[in-house]
């Protein structure tokens, strides 16, 4: 599926607002929701957190490095514990 003409442009002004926050922490553990097929807001904070986890109904299982990416529907609530992560993300979800 080819995303809009816009939507690399636009990611790029989101990841940088993220950044500009999370440069400003250390020991991040991060939970991207929507992370989206390709978990690109994640690829590009990578070097900055010690974990990133993506979650998204349309992305396969993925494990590599820091990241751990997961095929989650969500229906009720999230499959994670209270005070699980430092930060979480939601970015052009809805």
């Amino acid at each position: 599926m080819r995303e809009p003409i816009l939507e690399p442009f636009l990611r790029k002004i989101r990841t940088k607002k993220i950044l500009n926050i999370l440069k400003k922490y250390k020991n991040i553990k991060l939970l991207d929701i929507g992370c989206g097929l390709h978990y690109e807001l994640l690829k590009e904070v990578e070097p900055y957190i010690d974990e990133g986890f993506g979650i998204d109904f349309k992305t396969p299982d993925i494990c590599s490095g820091k990241l751990i990416i997961k095929r989650i529907k969500i229906l009720d609530t999230l499959p994670f514990k209270n005070n699980t992560f430092d930060f979480i993300t939601m970015l052009a979800v809805l």
